[in-house]
Order: C-alpha cells, then sequence, then structure tokens
C-alpha cells in the first residue's frame, strides 16, 4: 500500500507531466495523448480536492505553473 506522501508526490509529478506534454508537445498531441487520457483516470481516482479559487486540481496546477 502506498503511503499519502507517494501518492501526493504521484499526484504532482503527474500534473506536471501533463502540463509540459500539453505546452511543450501540443503539437504532438496524437503521440500522447493516451497516456494523457491513462493520467488523468488515475488523477480522477485519487479524489483530489480544488483548492480554493479554482475549479479543479488541473487549473489550480496550470496556475501555479505558470506564475498566476
Amino acid at each position: 500500500m502506498q503511503c499519502a506522501k507517494d501518492i501526493a508526490e504521484g499526484i504532482a509529478a503527474t500534473l506536471l507531466a501533463l502540463h509540459v506534454l500539453e505546452t511543450r508537445f501540443a503539437d504532438r498531441r496524437d503521440e500522447w495523448q493516451l497516456i494523457a487520457d491513462k493520467a488523468e483516470r488515475w488523477l480522477a481516482t485519487q479524489n483530489v480536492p480544488a483548492p480554493a479559487g479554482h475549479n479543479d486540481v488541473r487549473a489550480w496546477a496550470k496556475a501555479v505553473l505558470l506564475g498566476k
């Protein structure tokens, strides 16, 4: 069984990976879309609450990574 720290690190790494794929490799979406879909499904199973002021954890991560 994974501990909370491992899960939190996995969530952070997944959010970062999705952001990199969407921003740096947007023109190659057809190559990574299936992996991103799997990552999205995994994130959904983690039931991560959205921080205040954001619709979901992905929106929050994007804002943090873009410095907004």
